[in-house]
């Protein structure tokens, strides 16, 4: 019951000669603004073929139903076999945009965190704890620390959806590619990710400039003592650094110990200069259009798509 369904992008499935359906591959509608005019993306997601049928066409056949859809855009998130029958169908991997940026706000709280993810036993790293608490302390009181988190100079509010609506077309404006919203699907959407569970609470900020002016904004789920995942980060070029800063004070302040979120190429400046780590997760960009345009927008970092308008939020 999405807003965006219009029956024309719909899912397909593969069915076998005996009536049996042994394939899939979901497919949801998001309009999208290319150089100024509404064009229609197609995001693929929950693609799986019957284990026992692998050894079939049915995959290639799955993806090539896809690709001849109404669309002016396919786009999906895959792991290395996607990413090679995507390929091999004729699509593209969006290499500046299957990085993920990960900024330490709690360092020591931050690395037991990710060693109890891989297995460490809960009772030693529950016993670093104390330990790590006070080093992380030391850290952010060090001079010339990178951990070291002072107030953003801006100030800050609530982002609303008349803000988001207003001012995302001046801020896409930038860019070949951006997404399109209204209210219906802006609050529709961000009623979805509020209700989704296991992530942490979904905050929204807004960042003002010195004439009161919106200058940015930013959209994450915190999750205290863990990694905090980001949906969103926009702002004018010129603010960019301002609003990462508030971006990841009020995370800090709020007792994450880590940000993550997609990369987005032209917020690389700002993010290196925040002692951001990039890394390739597995999960790959994958894009597809009969427009050449379309698909080199991608490469050279001229489309505005963040986790709000691709795969990674449907399988929440």
């Amino acid at each position: 019951r999405h807003p965006w369904r219009n029956g024309l992008i719909s899912s397909v499935v593969y069915q076998e000669d005996d009536g049996r359906i042994i394939g899939c591959l979901g497919s949801l509608r998001r309009p999208m603004r290319w150089k100024g005019k509404t064009i229609q993306m197609a995001i693929s997601h929950n693609f799986m073929v019957d284990p026992g049928s692998r050894s079939t066409l049915a995959g290639m056949q799955l993806l090539k139903g896809f690709f001849e859809g109404p669309q002016d855009l396919s786009l999906a998130e895959g792991n290395h076999l996607s990413r090679k029958v995507w390929e091999g169908m004729g699509g593209a991997v969006a290499y500046p945009y299957s990085l993920t940026w990960t900024c330490a706000l709690r360092p020591c709280r931050f690395a037991l965190s990710v060693l109890r993810e891989r297995g460490f036993p809960a009772a030693l790293t529950a016993a670093l704890k104390p330990l790590g608490s006070l080093l992380d302390a030391s850290l952010n009181r060090l001079p010339g620390s990178p951990f070291r988190r002072r107030a953003p100079r801006l100030p800050g509010r609530a982002l609303d959806e008349e803000t988001f609506l207003a001012r995302l077309p001046a801020f896409g404006s930038a860019y070949q590619l951006q997404p399109e919203y209204d209210r219906g699907s802006l609050e529709w959407l961000l009623r979805f990710l509020s209700r989704r569970q296991g992530l942490g609470e979904l905050r929204r900020g807004a960042v003002q400039g010195d004439r009161q002016d919106v200058v940015g904004w930013y959209l994450y789920y915190l999750k205290p003592g863990g990694r905090c995942q980001v949906l969103q980060i926009v702002a004018h070029p010129s603010s960019r650094e301002e609003v990462l800063d508030h971006l990841i004070h009020d995370a800090w302040r709020q007792g994450a110990a880590a940000l993550s979120g997609q990369v987005e190429p032209r917020w690389l400046p700002a993010l290196a200069t925040r002692s951001c780590l990039l890394t390739q997760s597995g999960s790959w960009m994958l894009v597809h259009s009969r427009n050449p345009e379309v698909v080199q927008a991608f490469h050279r970092g001229d489309a505005f798509l963040s986790r709000l308008e691709g795969e990674w939020w449907i399988g929440l």
